[in-house]
């Protein structure tokens, strides 16, 4: 009897950790995701800002080109 409530409690605190390790793989996950989503929005901005210094720049250089003409 003694045997099996130890063996119990092992596989009680087995469970506990096996919990635990999940809980702490879900969080991190949830960070990789928040982060890459984070990172994404930064990319984007830039490209956005980029692609209006492109439009920009064009718009500069076919006007110039319009009174050379």
């Amino acid at each position: 009897n003694q045997k099996l409530k130890g063996e119990l409690q092992s596989f009680e605190a087995d469970g506990d950790m096996l919990k635990s390790a999940l809980i702490n793989a879900q969080r991190m996950g949830e960070n990789v995701i928040r982060e890459a989503n984070q990172k994404a929005e930064e990319i984007i901005h830039r490209a956005n800002l980029r692609g209006d210094d492109i439009i920009r720049d064009a718009n500069v250089k076919d006007s110039t080109w319009l009174r050379y003409k």
